[in-house]
This record gives C-alpha cells, sequence and structure tokens, in this order.
C-alpha cells in the first residue's frame, strides 16, 4: 500500500436528475475516522451509505463532505399544504365577518404565505443514483491527492531516518570511550571510599556498575527501531499508528541514553537526535 497522508481534497460535479449537483470531500489528519455530512436535508436519506463507501476507502482522518445542489424550475417539485391554505382561508372570513377590514389576496399572494408552498422531497433512489457516482469521482481525486502527500512525507522521513542513523553512529563509536570513562570514574571513587578493600572485588563492582550505564544496548535498540520505521513505510496496510507508537519508542531509548551517560559528544548527539525524532513525531501525525 502506498504512503498516504491524511490530508487532502476532492470535487466533482455534474448535471443530474434532481439538478446541478456538486460534491466536496475534504480530510485532514485525526485518530480515528470521523466523518461529517454537510447537505440539504433530502440528503439524509442517503448520509449513512456516504459515510460507509468512505470508510471503506479511507481509514482515518476528519472527513467533511459538503454537496450541494441547484435545481432548475423544470426539475424543483413542488407542493401546496392544502390543509394550512384552507385554514388560512377561513380565518380570512372570519376577520372580514368580525368586521375587520381584509383586502382580497390573489392566488400567488396565497401561495407565498409561508409553508404553504412545499418542495416535494427527492426519492432515495434518484438521490443515491445521482450523489453516488460524484461522491466516487470525488473520493478518487481526495485519494490521489493523499497519495501524493504521503509521498512527499514519505520521502522526508526517509530523509530524516538516514539522519538517526548518522547521528547512531556518532554514539556507536563513542560508546568505548564512554564506557572506559565511566570506569575510571567509577574505579577512583570506589578507591577512595574503600582503601582497604580487595582490588579485585573493586574491580568487579566498577565491571557492573559501569556495565548498568553502559549506552550500547539502547543505541542497538535505538537501530532496531529506525530499521522497524523503514520498513513499515513499505507496508501494505495503514500505518500512522504504527509509526507513531516506534517514533515514540525511539524518543524513549533516546532519553536513556541522555540519563545514562553525561559525556558532552553524547549529549550533543541526543540534542541531536531529539530533534530529528521530535520532527518525525510531528510528520506521523499526519499519515493514515
Amino acid at each position: 500500500m502506498t504512503l498516504r497522508s491524511m490530508t487532502g481534497y476532492g470535487q466533482a460535479g455534474g448535471m443530474t436528475a434532481i439538478g446541478a449537483l456538486t460534491v466536496e470531500i475534504r480530510s485532514v489528519n485525526h485518530r480515528h475516522f470521523d466523518c461529517v455530512v454537510r447537505a440539504p436535508k433530502d440528503f439524509l436519506a442517503v448520509e449513512d451509505e456516504i459515510k460507509q463507501t468512505l470508510q471503506a476507502s479511507l481509514s482515518r482522518g476528519r472527513i467533511d463532505v459538503f454537496i450541494s445542489v441547484q435545481q432548475s424550475e423544470a426539475q424543483r417539485g413542488l407542493d401546496v399544504d392544502w390543509t394550512l391554505l384552507q385554514k388560512l382561508k377561513l380565518a380570512a372570513h372570519r376577520l372580514q365577518a368580525e368586521g375587520y377590514p381584509v383586502a382580497q389576496a390573489t392566488a400567488l399572494e396565497w401561495l407565498q404565505f409561508p409553508g404553504v408552498l412545499q418542495s416535494v422531497p427527492v426519492e432515495t433512489a434518484e438521490l443515491h443514483e445521482a450523489v453516488m457516482p460524484l461522491l466516487a469521482a470525488a473520493l478518487n481525486d481526495l485519494s490521489a491527492m493523499r497519495v501524493r502527500e504521503g509521498e512527499r512525507l514519505g520521502q522526508s522521513l526517509r530523509q530524516k531516518l538516514e539522519e538517526m542513523k548518522a547521528q547512531a553512529g556518532v554514539l556507536e563509536e563513542r560508546c568505548p570511550e564512554v564506557l572506559a570513562a565511566m570506569t575510571r570514574r567509577l574505579q577512583s571513587r570506589l578507591e577512595d571510599l574503600v582503601n582497604q578493600a580487595d582490588d579485585s572485588r573493586v574491580l568487579t563492582e566498577v565491571a557492573i556498575m559501569a556495565d548498568k550505564l553502559a549506552i550500547d544496548e539502547e543505541v542497538t535498540r535505538l537501530y532496531s527501531h529506525i530499521e522497524e520505521f523503514s520498513l513499515s513505510l513499505t507496508r501494505n496496510e495503514p500505518v500512522g499508528k504504527r509509526l507513531d507508537f516506534i517514533s515514540q519508542e525511539m524518543f524513549r531509548e533516546v532519553n536513556t541514553i541522555a540519563s545514562k551517560s553525561p559525556d558532552l559528544v553524547v549529549s550533543k548527539t541526543v540534542v541531536n537526535l531529539k530533534a530529528v525524532i521530535e520532527q518525525l513525531r510531528e510528520q506521523v501525525q499526519n499519515i493514515e
């Protein structure tokens, strides 16, 4: 599956049996699938079908669908609320009987009274036939844009992975020197505290403590996370949540390295790594 962004826009329109119809779909990043349809009330009949169609293709994102229709006079079905019209007529007669001056209204004036003239609801089958092909076209347009954005994100993420590998290489090269320096410091401190202690016991304790403070295991796991992140970019499924988790694990390893080693080179490298990982995490938030 091609890497896809959650940001995109698609649009389609055309003349249909119910009028000139336009369908727009906009999507932005969201942890889950969240779809809102904004359309004339007649379209409530097909709202669930619209959402199901979109969810079948879009696993994550905030999706906003806008449907607008312009009907010609010939296409606009109208109906008269005869019950309301009759009540209005009876009220006018009673007012005249009570002595109130009431001007004689024309038929057009009666029809212009709010609620007398109503549009005839469009049949669900007609809505489906008109909307769904345009929805599919707009969805294809949206998906193509999400793929293009995803490709650009993928290129950027791969560049940042290479930056991370380079920084991890600095840590890897520094590991022996860091371990040797910590061993010397620990040995000196223990000898000062325990002057009468057996030298072999001091060396053993130093080795154990130095091993706990070594950063080589964290560096190895960081390499592993980088490799897993890279492989995930090629998986045939939505990987946004997976990449987010891996980037969190990367950050955790780097924090552990920072807490273990006071070495200046390591500290500077950790700062560089944190900056790159933070950029990764920001971009991953927009991947489906």
